[in-house]
């Protein structure tokens, strides 16, 4: 077979593979972003929401490094 023939014949089921991958993902963060009405970031505790969940990530994070980094120990 030719290298175009094979990519004839794979090109189809790769974009049918991929559309079965990218149209659920797109559609499902669309829709973690919108509320029932379709307005985006509508919220009025998002502020307040995003603040927390930043510094939470941080706050954790740091404690997690920090406690791993106390644990290890040298080995020669």
């Amino acid at each position: 077979m030719t290298r175009g023939l094979k990519w004839a014949m794979l090109g189809p089921a790769l974009a049918f593979i991929g559309l079965m991958i990218v149209f659920p993902l797109v559609f499902t963060v669309n829709l973690s972003f919108t509320n029932a009405f379709g307005a985006v970031f509508d919220y009025q505790e998002y502020d307040l929401a995003a603040a927390v969940l930043v510094l939470f990530t941080l706050v954790i994070v740091g404690v997690v490094m920090i406690l791993r980094r106390g644990g290890r120990r040298e080995t020669t």
